[in-house]
């Protein structure tokens, strides 16, 4: 989980993926250097929506989280239900516009490594960068004194932060990267759409008593995580049997990870009509 996109090879998995860093002394430089590149492509079918390919049950959701948990006796307690509603809900893919924008000023100092960075988790992100770079978490300093976005996806390093480092290794000097807006769909990660099953049982006073809750959610065709869509149902509602499960579908999109808004999506009853 959470694989590093670092340009390893000349595969591109998604639509707008980073191919190139383009390193220049000032911005205007870059810029006209990133715009002048020309990469041809050999095309290949893409798959895309929770239609996309095939469905399979993911190993786990979350960090960890079984995939279908239940307990007590769902179709029974749906059974004997007074009243029932079975609805179907579909959510779009939600990307992370954060003000505070993904962005590090890196500078090598032999083997020891000054970061300017938005983290919120900073022993994290020296761990890791530790791994990649093969040397001490102590040898690496990072400041990050306005977070200013701690679901604006900063939880992790992302793989522009560590392209960072690399350019100013390659240079010996201090390296600034900043995403722009257009940059934001795909190596930062994102929520998947999901397609949500809902069904409800309740007694004759309207109390719970049977919720079977089934997501099918999307993942990125080279990484492994599953949005726990269905998992709310177990810590938001009170009812002597509930279901949850997922089913994931691999599409070529960036990773999914973390995000924290709310939902809104499209309601779909038995008939198949629509409302908001």
């Amino acid at each position: 989980m959470f694989r590093m996109e670092l340009l390893q090879n000349d595969k591109v998995r998604y639509a707008n993926q980073p191919i190139a860093v383009v390193i220049a002394e000032t911005l205007e430089a870059a810029t006209e250097g990133a715009a002048l590149l020309a990469p041809s492509y050999e095309t290949e079918a893409a798959r895309t929506g929770l239609d996309g390919n095939e469905s399979f049950v993911p190993p786990g959701v979350g960090i960890g989280h079984p995939a279908v948990v239940t307990h007590g006796d769902v179709e029974g307690a749906l059974a004997r239900a007074t009243h029932r509603i079975e609805a179907t809900y579909e959510t779009p893919a939600q990307y992370h516009n954060a003000m505070e924008p993904h962005a590090i000023v890196a500078a090598w100092n032999g083997d020891a490594l000054s970061i300017d960075t938005p983290s919120q988790g900073l022993a994290m992100a020296q761990g890791r960068i530790a791994g990649l770079f093969g040397i001490a978490p102590g040898r690496i300093h990072i400041r990050s004194p306005f977070l200013g976005g701690g679901f604006g996806s900063k939880g992790l390093i992302s793989g522009p932060q560590i392209l960072g480092i690399l350019a100013s290794k390659l240079v010996g000097r201090p390296v600034k990267l900043v995403l722009r807006r257009e940059h934001m769909y795909g190596p930062v990660g994102h929520r998947p759409p999901s397609r949500q099953r809902l069904r409800i049982g309740t007694a004759a006073d309207n109390s719970l008593v049977a919720i079977d809750h089934h997501a099918k959610i999307t993942t990125s065709s080279f990484d492994d995580f599953y949005e726990p869509a269905a998992d709310a149902s177990h810590t938001l509602y009170a009812s002597p049997a509930i279901s949850t499960s997922h089913e994931a579908v691999r599409i070529d999109s960036g990773t999914p990870l973390f995000i924290a808004r709310a939902r809104r999506g499209h309601r779909i009853d038995r008939a198949g009509k629509r409302d908001r």
